[in-house]
């Protein structure tokens, strides 16, 4: 299982290893480099099937879940062979010679074509191609459940737990 900063880390890893273009995570903080490029952005999450996998008590009670989910992302490359280099990002994503093991964290749910988004800016055309891939991946979450308490009753035949969903009291 893994979190959502976890599969963009490995993508953008995995975009600068097939390019050699320094990759960063959109939104941006601060300026981007000035040459060539790739801008990695989450467009989409859907989550498939929900699961909560356990419960745990420590001083609240944690619900564990875990989330069948695909996830879209867009990749831009940014500068003068743009499309070659996404065009190289496809083949290292399809080739079984990766340096970094994408697979054994998320699966493929393939990409659409790449497209020349080129655009006018200062007097000068700035090249752009784009592509959007899926991956699946099983995400993880924890909550922490604030509207649940919980009441210990012993019993002659042992100690039981029972979990209520009513509402907690706040506390003074």
């Amino acid at each position: 299982m893994s979190s959502v900063e976890d599969i963009k880390q490995l993508l953008r890893k995995a975009v600068e290893a097939s390019t050699g273009w320094i990759t960063v995570i959109s939104p941006v903080n601060g300026p981007t480099p000035s040459n060539q490029y790739c801008l990695l952005t989450l467009k989409d999450i859907e989550t498939l099937q929900r699961d909560v996998i356990h419960f745990t008590d420590t001083i609240n009670l944690v619900e564990h879940q875990r989330q069948e989910s695909t996830l879209r992302f867009e990749i831009q490359a940014r500068g003068n062979g743009a499309m070659e280099v996404l065009h190289d990002f496809v083949a290292y994503m399809d080739s079984s010679n990766r340096e970094i093991d994408l697979w054994g964290v998320i699966g493929s749910g393939g990409h659409d074509s790449i497209q020349n988004i080129s655009t006018y800016v200062n007097g000068k055309i700035l090249p752009v191609a784009m592509i959007n891939i899926d991956v699946h991946a099983t995400l993880s979450k924890e909550n922490i459940v604030e509207y649940m308490n919980r009441l210990d009753i012993s019993t002659k035949t042992g100690n039981i737990t029972i979990t209520t969903t009513v509402p907690k009291e706040e506390e003074s």
